[in-house]
């Protein structure tokens, strides 16, 4: 009976440590994981700030240039079509101004518009097929 109380004890202080071992284990990976979530969400930032900061970067070189031209009235030879208007080289400019971007020389619509002041529109279309 002794022997069944001695195993008693001894089983109970053994579940005891093993259960404070086990503890202090999920405690331990629980701080790991917290630690690797924390470092995880610090390198998404520094990424992303590191993005934002290029895209800032594109931002004001694309406007230093527009402000260069601007100010210095450059006009590349590039950057215009036959009857002067700009050929636009970024999207977000094309956007903001479609009107003056072209995309081919057409000179035979602007003859065809403007090349007989006299004639009403069905006159000048009949007249344009009739001399092809």
């Amino acid at each position: 009976m002794s022997d069944d109380i001695m195993n008693g004890d001894t089983l109970s202080e053994y579940r005891k440590i093993h259960k404070k071992n086990y503890e202090e284990r999920i405690i331990k990976e629980n701080e790991l994981i917290e630690k690797q979530k924390t470092e995880e969400l610090l390198n998404e930032k520094k990424k992303n700030e590191e993005i934002y900061r290029q895209l800032q970067i594109d931002k004001d070189r694309e406007y230093s240039k527009q402000c260069y031209y601007e100010i210095n009235n450059f006009q590349n030879i590039h950057e215009r079509t036959y009857n002067d208007s700009d050929i636009r080289e970024n999207y977000t400019q094309r956007l903001i101004n479609p009107s003056a971007y072209s995309y081919i020389d057409n000179n035979m619509t602007q003859n065809l518009l403007d090349g007989d002041m006299g004639y009403t529109f069905s006159q000048r279309i009949r007249r344009f097929f009739l001399n092809k």
